[in-house]
């Protein structure tokens, strides 16, 4: 009936609002779906799509303290284990490289998808992708703040520790795609691989187009 449609679309409208809104409640909410996925990966990731469990407000929020993590990993791992000066370290310079990376990611995964059978919209990929990245999000500034309080002998423990946090990342990507596109384990592998060479092949477009750029400017 009419007034059946009329109620479903108000409530998908309620829906969508909901998950973009980044109130007190939703960021609870965030946080509780997030340690749920880090349990129940593929069933965490298809109740984002089919269950509005996240939105772009969530995603933005998982992306920022992302952001954070990866700041503090660079600036306040010890010497020891991450050769890298303090003072060399850029926010600027760390925010871009994350966000062209983690976008570069994101338009490739969806644009192979959608050639490659794939059932996820770009909300899902864009949303999903963020998601992916919460075991580093949560591990990464615990891991950096124990780091000071180990020694050389102790590399091996932290060395296992930062892949476990990186493998566990690439899980998650993984179960993502398996978990939005509607794959098989085979068909999620071609995806991850074919979507890494559009990266690289994206990658290097671009930086023959800035060295295009600088030669003319020299001329």
């Amino acid at each position: 009936s009419v007034a059946y449609l009329a109620g479903g679309r108000l409530r998908r409208r309620r829906t969508r609002r909901e998950a973009a809104s980044v109130s007190p409640s939703r960021v609870a909410e965030l946080w509780k779906h997030a340690f749920y996925m880090l349990r129940h990966p593929i069933d965490g990731f298809s109740a984002l799509r089919y269950e509005g469990k996240g939105g772009y407000g969530s995603a933005l929020v998982i992306l920022l303290f992302t952001y954070i993590a990866l700041l503090v990993h660079n600036l306040y791992t010890s010497f020891v284990f991450h050769k890298v000066e303090e003072n060399s370290v850029s926010a600027f310079n760390v925010f871009v490289q994350f966000a062209v990376v983690w976008l570069a990611w994101v338009v490739c995964n969806y644009l192979i998808s959608s050639i490659y059978r794939g059932e996820g919209r770009f909300k899902d990929v864009f949303v999903g992708s963020a998601y992916a990245l919460i075991p580093f999000a949560l591990g990464a500034i615990p891991l950096a703040v124990l780091s000071n309080a180990m020694t050389m002998s102790e590399q091996s423990i932290y060395q296992y520790l930062y892949y476990g946090l990186i493998v566990w990342t690439g899980a998650m990507a993984f179960w993502m795609v398996q978990a939005l596109q509607n794959y098989g384990v085979w068909e999620t592998v071609v995806n991850i691989f074919l979507t890494l060479v559009a990266m690289v092949v994206l990658g290097a477009v671009r930086s023959v187009e800035s060295e295009s750029s600088r030669s003319a400017t020299r001329f």
